[in-house]
């Protein structure tokens, strides 16, 4: 009688259980409505920080992030059609409270089955339970991917540091271990939690996984989390959880291949990096044809220059500081014009004025000047922007940077 007492439901947490659907229609639909905006926010932010900071992992966690924010839209956008679907039933098994009339469908074999007679109780149960597992398992995802990435984060400051106080084979040791260490937790989590059963050697994994819980924010979770692995089927848990990833990682990769670099394997051409034997002329060259946000780290007014000035954007990153702070000139001296080079066609222009350039964008600052092209003939040229390894101590073994943009002057 006391274990009922206690394990008895609140009238309003058990209201709230038989409502919720109404709770879930509304998240799910503001949800889906700003993860779709965030998308484009996140990518933008992840940019900024390319450029002015130096962050190691960043395109690590700017990929784990991206698959966050799949996870809730995907996993959103499915509880809604799976709850809009449920309603439907709901709605039809109440037109019709009498069920499934047998009488009147008359089905004969093999069509006849179990679904020819009742009503549609069972179904709606199954489908509002799906919709539970639907909304926990993608908010779970999501805070925990949130959590690793901070825990990554974390990892590598950690080994920055010991680089910089410790001797190599204590650096090599420890980080490896942490590594180490962080490959298995996120297995652990992947497989609810596999190494914690294991005997004696959950000793090991102890002190370790137990600072990671707090770092990744586990401890938080760990106790729902606990609630849903103990009870869900798991080999079909585990099945819908590979469809699922494998549908979030492409959406990923399709929302992130541009900005990575990466190809596009969905593009079936085979020769569209044959295109022709010409300077490559990417849209974000030129000014007039892109905006602020979408420019490359060197850009001209226009590809037709109906000028006889030709005006050069060269953009500050972070990743230039080593080769200006290795100019021979004092530190107050220093500047990234030193190290910027420009040719257009066969000639070196050593005589370049720059100037400081900012916008109300503060990632948008950089160097810029003026060229006098008057003497240039009408037609094709080749604008070349690199670093200049004359004016460095130490020169890299390659041009640490190098745009090469074609244009035309047409000037009457």
């Amino acid at each position: 009688m006391q274990n009922t007492t206690e394990n008895k439901i609140p009238d309003w947490l058990k209201n709230l259980q038989e409502n919720s659907w109404e709770l879930e229609l509304l998240v799910s639909g503001g949800a889906i409505f700003t993860l779709l905006q965030l998308s484009d926010l996140y990518i933008e932010w992840i940019n900024t920080l390319l450029i002015t900071s130096f962050i190691p992992g960043i395109r690590i966690i700017e990929f784990a992030g991206m698959v966050g924010i799949k996870i809730l839209t995907i996993g959103f956008i499915l509880h809604l059609i799976l709850r809009a679907f449920w309603l439907g039933l709901v709605c039809i098994n109440y037109v019709f409270p009498g069920g499934i009339n047998g009488s009147r469908l008359k089905q004969q074999k093999p069509f006849a089955g179990k679904h020819v007679a009742g009503d549609l109780k069972d179904q709606i149960m199954r489908i509002d339970s799906h919709c539970g597992m639907l909304m926990f398992t993608s908010i779970i995802s999501a805070v925990a991917i949130t959590g690793i990435s901070f825990l990554f984060a974390i990892l590598i400051g950690t080994v920055i540091l010991l680089e910089i106080s410790t001797t190599g084979s204590v650096l090599e040791f420890t980080g490896t271990a942490l590594i180490l260490f962080f490959i298995l937790y996120i297995l652990d989590l992947l497989l609810m939690g596999v190494f914690r059963k294991i005997p004696l050697l959950s000793y090991v994994f102890f002190p370790v996984f137990k600072l990671y819980d707090y770092l990744s924010f586990r401890s938080y979770y760990q106790r729902p989390l606990n609630l849903f692995s103990s009870n869900v089927r798991r080999l079909r848990f585990f099945s819908g959880a590979l469809l699922f990833s494998l549908v979030t990682i492409i959406s990923s990769y399709m929302a992130l291949y541009r900005t990575m670099h990466w190809p596009n394997l969905f593009d079936g051409r085979a020769y569209k990096w044959q295109l022709a034997d010409g300077d490559y002329m990417a849209y974000s060259f030129y000014r007039d044809q892109n905006s602020e946000h979408n420019r490359s780290r060197a850009s001209i007014q226009s590809k037709i220059v109906q000028s006889n000035f030709l005006d050069v954007f060269v953009l500050y990153e972070r990743r230039f500081d080593d080769l200006i702070s290795q100019t021979p000139t004092p530190d107050s001296l220093r500047t990234f014009a030193d190290i910027t080079g420009i040719q257009i066609d066969d000639s070196c222009y050593q005589q370049v004025t720059w100037n400081p350039y900012w916008n109300e964008e503060i990632t948008n600052i950089g160097i810029n000047t003026v060229i006098d092209i008057s003497h240039l003939t009408n037609g094709e040229h080749l604008l070349r922007i690199y670093t200049d390894n004359t004016r460095i101590n130490s020169s890299p073994n390659q041009e640490s940077f190098e745009v090469r943009i074609p244009f035309w002057k047409d000037v009457n």
